[in-house]
């Protein structure tokens, strides 16, 4: 081979390297790239965002997502193949139940595989998330697009992918995010508060004492924990499953913090002698210990502890044997002076 042949060889392989490089850049420029040099790829991760609460914790979720294979179509002036069912793998994205607030997670990926194809090209599918069964998590309707893009290679002329990019329903923007809103119903994105507040009555009521009080909720999505109010306004953290021991005195209130639809809870108080105690629920009369199941309102406990002024009953019994004996003198001083004055 001649010399000249040789390197114009050469220069015309490193054009086509840099062309294709500087192809893929172009097309990436906006979107998600399989690596920073152009060089094969075998996945591309994508997030998925769990919207919540501030002082809401995560519900326990594992998410699911379908790719099909979509017809073919032209995105950002790339005619695409269509591509086929099976081509590209995803995996499942599942929630940390110890975490709270809004949280994304960045473990979703699509997973490719050369075999797959036989041609260079840009393949098209769709992207759907299952829906799932917690009725207080609105499932993502959007269909996604993702394209995968495939060259050949220029040192082994194997297929090889090289790139892809998530783009939204209409194809006129990118995306790599799957978001999911927690909320109460889908009419509304609040939970509702639970409360328990002691009330002391009667004349003896002491207002100033404490009361002992257990609490245990148990969440109907797998919540870990749920987020406490205590009095003075400081916050805790309440172990779902586990009762939760706390002190409150007559008019303190203690709240938990966005529970949801059908989770269910029970109060218990430590008996104290000589209180009468009743509890209540939204008015309703409420046995302590009995479980009892979140509804649509805000539900709020009322424990009262009862004591009335005390009857002196032991004064009369002390004086009682003192008064029998004046009665009785009295009673013989009048038979005694009757028959002196029958004598006289």
């Amino acid at each position: 081979m001649k010399k000249s042949t040789f390197v114009k060889r050469n220069v015309a392989l490193a054009l086509a390297a840099l062309l294709t490089v500087a192809s893929a850049s172009s097309v990436f420029a906006d979107q998600q790239i399989g690596s920073a040099d152009g060089s094969a790829i075998t996945s591309m991760s994508f997030n998925k965002t769990v919207e919540a609460a501030a002082d809401t914790y995560q519900p326990e979720e594992t998410f699911t997502f379908s790719v099909k294979g979509a017809d073919a179509d032209t995105y950002q002036e790339q005619t695409t193949y269509a591509g086929k069912d099976g081509d590209v793998i995803v995996n499942t994205v599942k929630t940390d139940t110890t975490l709270k607030g809004a949280q994304t997670y960045n473990t979703g990926a699509f997973t490719f595989d050369a075999t797959k194809y036989t041609q260079p090209g840009v393949y098209h599918y769709t992207v759907t998330e299952v829906a799932g069964q917690n009725g207080h998590i609105n499932y993502s309707s959007e269909t996604k697009n993702l394209y995968v893009y495939v060259r050949r290679n220029a040192t082994t002329n194997e297929i090889e992918v090289y790139g892809a990019a998530l783009a939204n329903e209409k194809k006129d923007a990118k995306t790599d995010t799957f978001t999911n809103l927690y909320e109460y119903n889908h009419d509304t994105n609040e939970f509702k508060d639970l409360t328990v507040t002691k009330s002391v009555t009667g004349a003896q009521g002491d207002q100033s004492k404490y009361f002992e009080f257990s609490l245990t909720v148990n969440s109907i999505d797998k919540r870990a924990a749920y987020v406490v109010v205590l009095p003075d306004k400081s916050t805790a953290t309440l172990t779902a499953g586990t009762p939760y021991t706390f002190k409150l005195k007559s008019g303190e209130t203690l709240t938990v913090k966005n529970l949801a639809q059908n989770d269910t809870y029970k109060v218990d108080e430590t008996a104290v002698a000589n209180y009468k105690t009743t509890a209540t629920i939204n008015g309703a009369a409420y046995t302590l210990k009995e479980t009892a199941t979140m509804t649509d309102a805000a539900n709020a406990v009322v424990v009262t502890n009862n004591r009335d002024a005390a009857t002196p009953t032991g004064i009369i019994m002390n004086v009682a044997p003192y008064v029998l004996m004046i009665l009785i003198a009295a009673v013989a001083g009048v038979v005694f002076f009757r028959r002196k004055k029958r004598e006289a």
